[in-house]
């Protein structure tokens, strides 16, 4: 492959009925380096609230606590006897829906394979609507024993997608051990970061329904769109909720120097969102605000905590022990606090205090729930005195608490700790400082 190619991954909502396909469609005819494409299973729309992975995962519950799983399973088909049968396309799709079922009933289907099916049809229509040859993600894609991607992955999509006028491959799984593994949820993003790391693209298309804009439009109306960003700070803002792109989509296409642009399949002729290793940034202070709800606070207090050699190794590894990651670590002279997601907390809490408290003096340990996380992100904020005090004075004069204030060692984040019910309004109220507020 060369630098002439582009890779284009299409989500959820560019996939959800005949007619997102059809625009598809027009996006590649638009352009003949346009040839390799990435599928994730169809999403929401006007008359299906739920999406079509959620439906699997669904039938798949249902199936294994003994239950009927005909309803979710009969809503997969008609979503998928709809497109095609719109499209005119030919595909044996009832074949297809009982090999997979007879899968599912003989035991021999696992998780991971059910809820990739998703992909794997949409896929298979895409490429009989483009003309393009399909590559099923289960030869391509390699996971190694740690489910990260195996190097010869980067091989074997050179060989797929060597020979011919275009290819379609699924998202979201893969190999590992002759089974199907997968990417964590919004994984499409990660293979078709994967996808065009292999085949050295010139461009990495990421169709989603929007650009990636400065702040979510759920919470900022009519937020400022991004024109141009760094893999590192489109990293921090997808680590902390920003959904357009999947953090761990960056890294594949960096490491290979693969721009990524971030297009709206709703309206493909405006600029998207491009993703490059640095650029300029002028008098832009902040490219963008996220934020992350589902957080807890550990807090530790012990007169002269400062002076203890090795403690702060011990309370780390506490949480290492019970595999609990852990997000953020601010300390003071006497105090000490770890930050953690309930996501990888789950229902260690009490246990992680109890073990806690066996270091330290009676009743010193605290535990907050109701954490939630701000990251102001931007590479102008090394050159700009007074950031964080313009972030604190405009939390303060919105009347919000400030729970925790952290700030990278790059002086390209500013983290801000607040309660969960503060963090829309601590979202517009950053905005607003940085992005409404006039300077003299």
């Amino acid at each position: 492959m060369n630098k002439e190619v582009v890779v284009c991954k299409f989500g959820g909502s560019s996939l959800a009925n005949a007619g997102q396909f059809k625009k598809v469609r027009a996006i590649i005819n638009s352009s003949p380096a346009r040839r390799v494409v990435v599928v994730s299973a169809p999403g929401k729309d006007e008359r299906y609230s739920v999406k079509v992975t959620d439906r699997l995962i669904e039938a798949w519950d249902q199936h294994k606590a003994g239950k009927d799983w005909a309803i979710p399973w009969q809503e997969i088909w008609v979503r998928f006897a709809e497109i095609a049968a719109e499209l005119g396309l030919k595909t044996q799709l009832g074949t297809h829906f009982s090999q997979i079922e007879k899968q599912i009933r003989n035991g021999k289907a696992s998780y991971e394979y059910v809820v990739s099916r998703g992909e794997y049809l949409s896929a298979l229509l895409m490429a009989e609507y483009l003309g393009f040859e399909f590559v099923d993600a289960a030869k391509a894609v390699f996971f190694d024993n740690s489910r990260n991607v195996h190097p010869i992955t980067y091989e074997k999509i050179e060989q797929f997608c060597h020979d011919g006028n275009g290819w379609v491959i699924p998202g979201f799984y893969g190999n590992h051990g002759h089974m199907t593994a997968i990417f964590p949820r919004n994984g499409s993003d990660i293979s078709g970061a994967v996808v065009a790391a292999g085949l050295n693209a010139g461009l990495y298309e990421n169709w989603s329904d929007s650009v990636l804009r400065s702040a979510d439009p759920r919470v900022v109306g009519n937020p400022q769109a991004i024109s141009l960003i760094t893999y590192r700070e489109v990293r921090e803002l997808a680590y902390m909720g920003a959904a357009v792109l999947h953090q761990d989509a960056v890294e594949p296409a960096r490491e290979r120097g693969v721009p990524i642009c971030i297009m709206d399949t709703n309206n493909p002729d405006i600029p998207g969102t491009m993703i490059v290793e640095d650029r300029e940034v002028g008098s832009q202070v902040v490219a963008g605000i996220a934020g992350k709800r589902g957080f807890v606070r550990f807090n530790l207090a012990m007169p002269g905590l400062h002076d203890r050699v090795g403690f702060a190794a011990r309370v780390l590894d506490v949480f290492s022990q019970l595999g609990v990651s852990v997000e953020h670590f601010p300390t003071g002279t006497d105090t000490m606090s770890v930050v953690v997601s309930k996501d990888s907390l789950g229902d260690k809490s009490q246990l992680v205090a109890a073990r806690l408290q066996l270091l330290t003096p009676k009743n010193s340990v605290e535990v907050c729930n109701g954490i939630a996380l701000v990251a102001v992100v931007g590479l102008g904020m090394v050159n700009h005195v007074g950031t964080m005090a313009r972030i604190t004075g405009a939390l303060v004069k919105a009347g919000i608490n400030i729970q925790m204030l952290t700030q990278d060692f790059r002086q390209t984040n500013i983290i801000v700790g607040v309660e969960e019910v503060s963090l829309d309004a601590a979202i517009r109220c950053i905005y607003k400082e940085f992005f409404e507020r006039v300077e003299i």
